[in-house]
């Protein structure tokens, strides 16, 4: 999978503060989170938390030994202890720059049915609907993607080969690394290596992916840009555009991941 640092790897590194045996029972506990505050880092964990009390450890303390050490991994800047035991934790730049070329690398909707056209009965499209929110995050995701491939001379679908090849022009800053680091998460619990999926955490999970999805998307600004050709624009614009394309098509993939997860097909578009 393509995570910074999965569920296996994470319980890997506990593994060497933690002796095994009396908290074996409890690494399929621990969580990561995106983290909700900046000052927070990007991803939270309540490893420490959740294996204090087999451990005949101080949370705390034992957060400070696991913090040190997964500060250590190279795609880790910083890991630091916050409140009982939480511990907060910073990507290298570097790590989230390699992150989006391989969230692109496998084929789209890989073993999944391909997304089909969604009828909504009159008076269901609210956002405020759980499902339509999920379906139409998809949709519009789809939409760019269409757009993008509409005239191949704009350059737009070639162009993402450069992002493929792991040739990024600069690592997502503010909203959009927020969303890199939540499609991130996704990795982390659709991993086939970590613990069964828990259909609810990836039901919430969605939520959080389409919150910092509807920032993103309306700050991008992407179809008025796609209708352009890649050499009409100045290059900062067009590394931001093509930036918010890959992001996009990876979002895309992700929600359909998600949804298979709970038996249903993505929405190709909304009718």
């Amino acid at each position: 999978m393509a995570a910074i640092l999965s569920h296996p790897a994470l319980i890997e590194t506990i593994r060497e503060v933690v002796p095994l045996a009396p908290a074996a029972g409890r690494m399929a506990d621990i969580r990561m989170w995106r983290s909700r505050r900046p000052r927070c880092g990007d991803v939270s964990t309540d490893a420490a938390l959740v294996l204090a009390g087999d451990a005949g450890r101080p949370a705390v303390s034992l957060a400070g030994e696991v913090a040190a050490r997964l500060g250590m991994l190279p795609a880790i800047d910083d890991a630091a202890v916050s409140g009982p035991g939480f511990i907060n934790l910073t990507f290298a730049d570097d790590a989230l720059a390699r992150l989006l070329p391989r969230l692109l690398a496998k084929p789209a909707g890989a073993g999944r049915p391909a997304p089909v056209p969604w009828l909504v009965p009159p008076g269901c499209m609210d956002l405020r609907d759980f499902r339509f929110r999920i379906q139409y995050m998809h949709a519009r995701c789809a939409s760019v993607v269409r757009a993008a491939a509409e005239d191949p001379a704009a350059g737009w679908i070639g162009e993402l080969a450069r992002i493929r090849a792991g040739r990024i022009a600069s690592t997502p800053t503010g909203i959009r690394r927020t969303l890199l680091c939540e499609l991130e998460q996704g990795c982390v619990l659709l991993d086939p290596a970590a613990p069964p999926v828990d259909r609810h955490r990836v039901w919430r999970w969605l939520g959080a992916l389409s919150e910092v999805f509807e920032a993103v998307w309306d700050e991008s600004g992407l179809h008025a840009t796609l209708g352009l050709a890649v050499r009409a624009l100045e290059q900062a614009q067009a590394d931001r555009a093509l930036v918010d394309l890959a992001l996009m098509l990876a979002t895309a993939d992700a929600v359909q991941a998600g949804l298979w997860c709970h038996g249903m097909t993505a929405a190709e578009e909304i009718r």
